[in-house]
C-alpha cells in the first residue's frame, strides 16, 4: 500500500501530506491530531470519513509512525480523516450525543 520511495500512499496520496504536516508543526510524541490542528476541542469523539465509524479522540494504531483509525483494516488518518464528532452533527443532528463505538454512522 505505502510506496516510501516515491513519498506518497500510493492508495490515497495522504503520505506525503502527514508528513509534511508532521514537520510543519513540530508533532513529535503524543496525538499527532491535536498537535497539528489548533482547534478547539468539541467532543470526545472523531468519526472516520473512511470506514464511517467512532472513536474516543486520542485513540490509534500505530503504523509505520502514523496514527491511523483505530478500526483494523480502516486506512484513515486519525489527523487527515477523522471529523470532530460534534462537528459532525452540525449538519447530522439525527444522531446521539454520544456515538455508540463501532456503529457506522452514514450521512
Amino acid at each position: 500500500m505505502k510506496d516510501h520511495g516515491s513519498g506518497h500512499d500510493s492508495k490515497h496520496g495522504h503520505y506525503e501530506m502527514y508528513q509534511k504536516m508532521m514537520q510543519i508543526s513540530g508533532a513529535k510524541g503524543g496525538y499527532h491530531r491535536d498537535q497539528i490542528f489548533d482547534e478547539e476541542k468539541r467532543s470526545d469523539y472523531l468519526r472516520c470519513l473512511h470506514c464511517r465509524r467512532t472513536y474516543l479522540r486520542g485513540e490509534y494504531r500505530d503504523v509505520d509512525g502514523f496514527q491511523m483509525c483505530p478500526y483494523e483494516g480502516c486506512d484513515g488518518s486519525t489527523v487527515l480523516d477523522g471529523i470532530d464528532w460534534e462537528r459532525f452533527r452540525e449538519d447530522y443532528p439525527q444522531y446521539p450525543e454520544i456515538p455508540e463505538r463501532g456503529k457506522v454512522y452514514g450521512m
